[in-house]
């Protein structure tokens, strides 16, 4: 897929025939098939015809073999039609050999034709039951039909539905949620290890100049040019093993195009366009004109979301960059998200909510930086929009999941329990795309959405459930209509017809056996052909030059317990 293309190929089966010159006396057959080319090719959905014809008097031909949905005619004049419409289902049986037989009634002639079907998975419909939290509306006994092309249904029953007869049907037996966004990382940097800074400091600016730091991302800087692909895919596999389908704060390439979304990469994010416009380094150095051009392409709707690193620290000078934003820059805007926010308090989050600001929080990077992150409290009590995000491996959270305990233990500590498990849900799904611009695309299961599904396994409160999840019960993830992880068993069912070469790979995940499709192509352009395993080795042969291990794709123990010092 460039997100959405995987490139299918197939083995050709050659079949050979030997002749052998006729000795003398020796009688040739009086009916001839003439030649017919072979293999044909044929993508799903599309149809393959030629005419068969013969030498010979009263001349009856026949096939055998046809695949399903195949047809062959005799015309009546030594002639006939072969006529095949594969459907979706049609590429995993392939290839078909077809057998023609041309008969006078005492000779017979035969030639073997290999047809190979391509699939196309555009023609590939799925339809889950189980649990569907929309996230705003839970539907038990529920039923999800979609496929390349979006979410078609969502409701108790999808039966009436014109694609639903043709649909791969997987009972779930869990709870189905929008694919999780991940509105704030550092994607290439999350095969580093944590990094131990041994203090906490008053902003960014200081760690980022402390010999330590510069010491703990050196592999990241130091191999990026030759390695960029294999570091951002180890990312965005880490954060698809725990349910996220969609990732902001991604490197571009070609070569990162096949997992989950880049979201502010128009190649990588899936769409035709790209809606947002971002901001790492400091506010302060930007530019009149490019703040500018930024405050006009959201006027004209041509940037739907502007998603700024602000405030990032818990002293004076890091409140200020909320006024240099406000007014120096003139972006605090209602398409702005602010990551970070830390020292801010009641008047900064009251004229966020008035504007329509989103908060991007990252509270366990925070806290092992700062040793306090923002006041989530007032934040919601005030209506911000408020997003949830791991940040990156050196000193937040692995994945997703790991952030979403990190901000339960806050707000049972020092939230007095403000936030519900739906309201920590919906930080991961709908506020999430909000804060990027994208509501009506992602982050919901409903019709005309795109197809970025979770399912995770669980009993009682389907949000309760999603809060305590930990990587083994992600049960199955599709990204734009297509199955890349999940169960074992619910994957080989789910890649019955969508992974003919087999080249998603086993992964034991906490005991639980795991199915992942890493590897999109058989050949090496923009190193679609690479494994897990590849990444992993190439990866692991680097950062051990430098005496240490990549930092692990999950752990089964539970993440560090969060709290301000």
């Amino acid at each position: 897929m460039s997100i959405m293309k995987r490139e299918f190929s197939f083995i050709v089966l050659l079949l050979v025939t030997i002749a052998f010159p006729l000795g003398p006396g020796a009688c040739r057959s009086g009916v001839q098939l003439d030649e017919i080319a072979s293999p044909r090719m044929v993508d799903e959905g599309r149809v393959l015809q030629f005419t068969v014809s013969a030498s010979g008097q009263n001349v009856t031909l026949t096939a055998q073999n046809l695949p399903e949905n195949a047809t062959f005619t005799d015309n009546g004049d030594a002639t006939g039609l072969f006529r095949f419409e594969p459907d979706h289902t049609q590429a995993y049986g392939s290839p078909y050999t077809v057998r023609f037989i041309a008969s006078d009634g005492k000779d017979t002639d035969t030639q073997s034709v290999v047809i190979l079907v391509n699939d196309d998975p555009s023609l590939d419909f799925f339809a889950l039951s189980g649990t569907i939290v929309t996230p705003d509306q839970v539907i038990y006994g529920g039923e999800i039909l979609f496929g390349a092309e979006g979410i078609l249904c969502v409701g108790n029953d999808c039966r009436s539905h014109s694609r639903y007869a043709e649909a791969t049907k997987i009972d779930t037996d869990g709870f189905i949620f929008p694919g999780l966004i991940d509105a704030h990382n550092h994607v290439g940097y999350n095969f580093l290890e944590f990094c131990d800074l041994g203090r906490t400091y008053d902003n960014r600016y200081q760690w980022q100049n402390d010999p330590t730091y510069d010491e703990c991302v050196a592999p990241y800087r130091e191999n990026k040019s030759e390695l960029i692909c294999e570091m951002t895919k180890y990312g965005e596999i880490k954060a698809l093993i725990a349910g996220t389908t969609s990732i902001q704060g991604s490197a571009s390439g070609d070569c990162t195009e096949t997992l989950i979304r880049n979201i502010e990469h128009r190649e990588a994010n899936g769409f035709s366009d790209d809606v947002i416009q971002t901001r790492v380094t400091s506010i302060a150095s930007m530019s009149a004109s490019t703040a500018r051009s930024i405050a006009n392409n959201i006027e004209e709707g041509t940037t739907k979301a502007f998603v700024a690193h602000v405030s990032e620290g818990r002293d004076t000078s890091s409140l200020d960059e909320y006024f240099i934003l406000r007014d120096d820059k003139d972006l605090l805007l209602d398409a702005t998200a602010i990551i970070h926010g830390v020292p801010y308090g009641l008047t900064q989050f009251a004229e966020m909510a008035r504007i329509g600001v989103s908060l991007i929080w990252s509270p366990r990077s925070n806290l092992v930086l700062y040793g306090q992150t923002a006041d989530i409290r007032t934040a919601f009590n005030q209506g911000v929009n408020i997003a949830l995000a791991p940040d990156w491996s050196p000193s937040g959270s692995r994945n997703i999941l790991d952030e979403l305990k990190c901000a339960d233990d806050l707000n049972g500590s020092e939230f007095s329990g403000i936030l519900g498990d739906e309201d920590l849900v919906e930080m991961i799904t709908k506020n999430a795309a909000e804060s990027l611009g994208m509501p009506e695309r992602i982050g919901r299961l409903a019709v005309g959405y795109e197809a970025d599904i979770t399912v995770i396994a669980g009993s009682g409160s389907p949000y309760a459930a999603l809060v305590g999840a930990e990587v083994e019960d992600v049960r199955l993830v599709f990204l734009a209509g297509r199955p890349l992880y999940g169960d074992d068993a619910i994957m080989r069912g789910a890649l019955r017809f969508t992974d003919p070469q087999d080249w998603c790979e086993p992964l034991d995940v906490c005991g639980v056996e795991k199915r992942i499709c890493v590897k999109s192509s058989a050949t090496s352009s923009d190193k679609f052909n690479q494994t897990l395993g590849d990444i992993e080795s190439i990866l692991e042969t680097m950062y051990n030059d430098y005496g240490k291990s990549i930092d692990p794709l999950f752990t089964c123990s539970a993440p560090p317990v969060c709290r301000s010092l």
